[in-house]
């Protein structure tokens, strides 16, 4: 879901969207003052701001428990500094 905070030119309207649905679905409110509006539109960003974030950690504890973590296992430089024109070698860390 998505949140647009201002729609039309009253000032009072805002609306929310969903990105994987249908691309003119989208729900709009009106508020009965700026400061009802504001009260709402702060709430209703706070609440997608802390979904999204949850959203992410979930994602990356999958990805750790399916073995892709967030530490690349890649050596890409030789031993002397130069680059390894050879491939990537598994087994090390990027940052060894």
């Amino acid at each position: 879901m998505g949140l647009t905070e201002n729609i039309g030119d009253s000032g009072l309207r805002f609306e929310l969207w969903f990105r994987r649905r249908r691309s003119n679905e989208a729900l709009v409110f009106q508020a009965e003052s700026p400061a009802v509006k504001q009260a709402w539109t702060q709430d209703i960003a706070r609440i997608l701001w802390r979904q999204a974030s949850r959203n992410k950690e979930l994602r990356l504890q999958e990805m750790v428990s399916m073995g892709m973590g967030s530490k690349v296992f890649l050596d890409l430089a030789a031993s002397d500094g130069s680059p390894d024109q050879s491939g990537p070698r598994k087994g090390k860390a990027a940052s060894e």
